[in-house]
């Protein structure tokens, strides 16, 4: 999922150099973390003055950054700490960090007792930087080695004031709950997110202060009340399983009959991100924050293999000497709770292994540290399978990842594996934006060929999650890896900026439906993998959720569907959650009443009570006794040659042969397959091909005459002549809306649609781009086109045709550039239907983060339409000849 996963241990401590004067810009500013009001009086401020000296400030280092800062007392802006950097090498990374330290901390052991505020004044130059934004960091362990505070706030710097000579100084406010603990470790950092700035920054004005500010908080008053437990005779328990490992461990076997009967029921498994090892309320006993609340834990427990890289977990000192691994650690946490009767599931944010290639090897090893799955470069997922320069990364990582589930499977722990999710999006390295269909399938089946057959793991079973909303079956198959390599089918779809009364609801029902019968007919596990409410670029808010009892809501669309379970993601601290929290025994989250009330409903299972499923009676066998899929071509391959065809085959195959078939299910060509050392290959002849004429036709892979694998190709269709500056004319799809629709990737909102066809209505040349779309309250649909880092630096401007629809919704055209989107609104010119050449130039998007556009890397297009008013539109615009142009 998106988010701010990284939460690297930055070393900062504290001095006792005082200041006297309060820091300028600071009066009357709005908290950027969360703030829990302190009862006591407030202690007296402890303040800082640099300038002569960095008032016992030096600098701790760097994480993710390419040299080295420099820091330095400086006397601008009345005494300041000078922080020089340059940010420019890493451009593509999410969170690039720089840490002051101070090393008294330890002696001075700070009690902080009363304090919830540190602030000061950050000053920097807007000049230096066309895009990219900046993040805080704020960890303090106490003197017996505990975390305390863990905050990532956001640096806003929309609040900056002039300061003179162009720089701007953002008054900086990082509030947090108080803590009785004396502090060994106090730290700071200024992280760099995408950005490219190149110069000075100042901080002043470091205090720590007790503010008395308003909490958000709750008294509880719902009562917990002891829940019956799941009864497994009331299930409807398949005596089967038709698994992608015919070999799977018993307990995966009778976990996934388990589910299924789950499903069948009206009951459903509630599951949490990071349940054991990430928490708000920190400072309470319970080992999660669902058991802060009700005294239990989610039935289902999500982990990501970031744990396993360090980004979501970490080592002691003590650990480390102990000989302590990350993997080691995961399993100590979360198999006890597997005992008891929790149900595991990892996910993998891997990062951009090519940018990991790139770094020095740490004792021997890849270092897959950080968190780049964002990072789009480096057509990752065409390396990354065998023969490919970046395959020994991979295979190292899926080993990381195998050292770690065989301590389960030695446990006799079974665990769904969820890798490569929301393939259908454009924001990892593996998304519909980055690779084609068949590239993905490729990955995800030797990722499980890999973990299964050379690791030997047996206890895991495989789900595949898209992202929501999913308007058909068609839109779910369309990265399917195929039945033999799927046992959980799953979606992972999110509430973004939910209105009080919106139709959002009404959508994820409708996805639900599309999955649960995609399940029933395919013999899968259905289930909701990631859902949630999401505020802006965060999740949920401490106050002001406009949908107060969104759990009891979601429990009442997901009880009468057929799902499992679903899972909300993690509590990483009080800025970035995704489900309430206690802050006291007595007081918590503004949600945390309806969070109760929906423990409490019957239909909803916890871990307590969860049933026994180790109990059933379950004989497993192969979701496919054999199956093949196609390693060449791939997807929308131009066929003018020989075609050349191989296929890698698995279990009892039987009988193979290949199938071209047309686009409305003729066959054009049948040719048996050789079989030799689990491959299957044949060739057709370029003569034969250049009988068919030019047609988008489909090559099959049939065996034991079921069809287990296709692929889209081009016959005797040339690629047009390459044209970076060229969007799209629309002239080189041959008539085929499957080859324009195989071009672009819809992005929608819930109950929203959209889809891109050919159409006479047309600027000249072919064809023109028909944009159908659907959009409710609230809603939005768009299309976006890969253009793989265009370099448009010799134009100023995009140029395109367009016939608007006179509906006067919100037009939108989309330009991305190193990660940021850039923005222009149209919605004047969608109130007509004039058709017309509209030039729209570079100057004039705007930067969703506050950058500038890069012409010399683009990307990709894209065009959306967003509601405004409160009825449903279903209409139609149109395009042609999109261009980047010089003016």
């Amino acid at each position: 999922m998106r988010k701010n996963w990284l939460k690297k241990i930055i070393p900062l401590t504290l001095s006792a150099g005082i200041l006297t004067a309060v820091p300028a810009f600071t009066q009357d500013v709005p908290p950027m973390g969360i703030v829990s009001m302190a009862e006591a009086a407030a202690p007296a401020a402890v303040q800082w003055h640099a300038g002569k000296d960095m008032a016992g400030w030096k600098f701790g280092g760097v994480w993710a950054y390419n040299g080295e800062p420099e820091m330095a007392a400086d006397s601008a802006f009345g005494g300041s700490i000078r922080i020089g950097a340059d940010f420019t090498g890493n451009v593509n990374d999410g969170w690039s960090e720089l840490k002051l330290e101070n090393a008294g901390a330890a002696a001075c052991q700070l009690d902080l007792s009363g304090y919830n505020t540190l602030s000061f004044n950050l000053y920097y130059k807007p000049d230096n930087m066309t895009q990219g934004s900046f993040k805080l960091k704020l960890y303090v362990k106490s003197t017996d080695e505990q975390e305390v505070i863990n905050l990532c706030p956001d640096v806003d710097l929309s609040k900056g004031k002039d300061a003179g000579n162009g720089m701007k100084c953002v008054p900086v406010q990082v509030n947090f709950k108080p803590v009785e603990a004396k502090t060994a470790y106090f730290c700071l950092s200024l992280v760099g997110c995408n950005t490219d700035y190149k110069g000075d920054f100042y901080i002043n004005g470091l205090q720590l202060t007790g503010e008395k500010l308003p909490d958000g908080y709750v008294d509880v008053r719902t009562a917990v009340k002891k829940q019956d437990r799941v009864q497994l005779s009331q299930l409807q328990i398949p005596s089967g399983a038709g698994l992608v490992d015919a070999q799977a461990t018993p307990e995966a076997a009778q976990l996934f009959a388990y589910l299924k009967g789950i499903a069948q029921s009206d009951k459903v498994l509630y599951g949490h991100q990071n349940e054991l090892h990430k928490k708000v309320g920190k400072s309470l006993p319970g080992a999660s924050d669902t058991e802060d609340m009700t005294g239990d834990h989610a039935a289902v427990l999500g982990m990501d293999s970031l744990a396993l890289t360090g980004n979501e977990l970490s080592l002691t000192d003590d650990e480390k000497a102990r000989g302590m691994t990350l993997a080691r650690k995961l399993a100590d946490i979360y198999i006890p709770a597997a005992k008891k009767g929790a149900i595991l599931t990892m996910s993998c944010h891997m990062p951009n292994f090519a940018e990991v290639k790139k770094r020095p090897l740490v004792n021997g090893r890849y270092d897959f540290d950080g968190y780049s799955p964002n990072n789009l470069e480096g057509n990752v997922m065409q390396r990354i399978l065998p023969g490919g320069d970046l395959n020994d990364v991979y295979r190292a990582y899926l080993d990381m990842v195998a050292e770690f589930d065989s301590k389960l499977q030695a446990a006799d722990v079974p665990l769904i594996f969820r890798p490569f999710h929301e393939n259908n999006g454009s924001w990892f390295w593996w998304g519909a934006s980055s690779c084609t269909p068949s590239e993905y399938r490729n990955v995800f089946r030797y990722t499980v060929e890999y973990l299964r057959d050379v690791k030997g793991l047996h206890n895991l079973l495989y789900a595949y999650s898209p992202g929501g909303p999913l308007v058909d079956e068609a839109d779910y198959l369309s990265r399917y890896p195929g039945d033999a390599f799927i046992d959980v089918a799953g979606f992972d779809m999110y509430h973004r900026n939910p209105a009080a009364e919106d139709a959002w609801m009404d959508g994820f029902a409708q996805t639900m439906g599309v999955v649960g019968d995609f399940a029933e007919k395919h013999h899968k596990v259905p289930a909701v993998t990631e859902v949630g409410m999401l505020y802006g670029n965060s999740a949920l808010v401490v106050k002001g959720n406009t949908r107060p009892d969104w759990f009891n809501e979601a429990l009442e669309r997901i009880s009468p569907q057929d799902m499992a379970y679903f899972m909300t993601w993690s509590n990483f601290d009080e800025t970035n959650f995704d489900q309430p929290y206690m802050v006291t025994k007595k007081r918590g989250h503004e949600l945390v009443n309806g969070f109760i009330d929906f423990y409490n409903r019957p239909e909803s299972v916890f871990m307590k009570d969860s049933a026994d499923y180790r109990q059933l009676e379950v004989t497993a066998g192969a979701a496919k006794a054999g199956y093949g899929y196609l390693l060449a071509p791939g997807s929308y391959a131009r066929v003018l040659d020989d075609l050349q065809i191989e296929a890698r085959l698995g279990g009892e195959a039987g009988a193979v042969k290949f199938v071209l078939a047309g686009s409305q299910g003729d066959v054009l060509a049948e040719l048996p397959a050789r079989q030799e050392n689990g491959l299957a290959r044949a060739v057709l002849s370029r003569a034969d091909i250049e009988k068919l004429g030019a047609q988008v036709a489909s090559l099959e892979v049939v065996v034991a005459g079921e069809v287990s694998d296709s692929v889209p190709v081009l016959l005797n269709m040339p690629a047009p002549a390459p044209n970076p500056l060229l969007v799209d004319d629309f002239d080189s799809y041959y008539g085929d809306n499957g080859l324009l629709g195989g071009t672009y990737n819809a992005n929608t909102g819930s109950g929203c649609t959209v889809t891109p066809q050919l159409s006479n209505v047309k600027n000249g040349g072919e064809a023109g781009l028909a944009f159908r779309y659907s959009i409710n309250k609230g809603g939005y649909a768009g299309i976006v086109k890969s253009l793989k880092g265009a370099d448009w630096s010799s134009c100023s401007a995009v140029q395109l045709w367009v016939k608007p629809d006179g509906m006067g919704q919100k037009l939108i055209i989309q330009l991305n550039s190193n990660g940021e989107d850039f923005e222009v609104d149209l919605s004047q010119l969608a109130k007509s239907t004039e058709a017309q050449v509209v030039t729209l130039p570079f100057a004039d998007f705007k930067g969703k983060n506050g950058g500038t556009f890069d012409p010399a890397s683009v990307k990709h297009f894209a065009i959306y339409c967003n509601t405004i008013g409160d009825e449903a539109v279903n209409s139609v615009m149109y395009f042609d000849d999109v261009r980047a142009v010089k003016q």
